[in-house]
């Protein structure tokens, strides 16, 4: 028995495998794809298909729905999201470490182009 939203279950999850902490950093991933964008990477018209895209296909492009979003954060969606556990961030820590580091490039970007003139 599946237990959980679809939309959030990991592969391993949803195809009946032994699960470990990865399937809660696959979940908030999915959580932090969707506040990006507004959608859930996979989508599907009932659970069934939800469940095969999760399976069987890679997760919507984050540029698709966000054009301005930089390599950096589309590979740490993709690692966060990698169908395979062992691909995965091997920890929370991890994952914040890397979020960590994403936000503080972000940041230094933004002051960049701020504080440069306009010619």
């Amino acid at each position: 028995m599946i237990l959980g939203t679809a939309a959030y279950l990991s592969p391993e999850q949803a195809s009946g495998a032994q699960v470990d902490h990865r399937t809660d950093l696959w979940s908030l991933g999915i959580v932090l794809f969707e506040m990006l964008t507004g959608k859930t990477p996979f989508s599907g018209d009932h659970e069934q298909a939800v469940i095969y895209s999760i399976l069987n296909l890679n997760p919507v492009s984050l540029s698709e729905s966000r054009p301005e979003t930089t390599h950096a954060w589309q590979q740490l969606i993709d690692q966060v999201l990698a169908k395979d556990p062992s691909e995965r961030f091997s920890s929370a820590t991890e994952m914040e470490s890397a979020f960590r580091a994403l936000s503080t490039d972000d940041e230094a970007a933004s002051t960049q182009s701020i504080a440069e003139p306009e010619h």
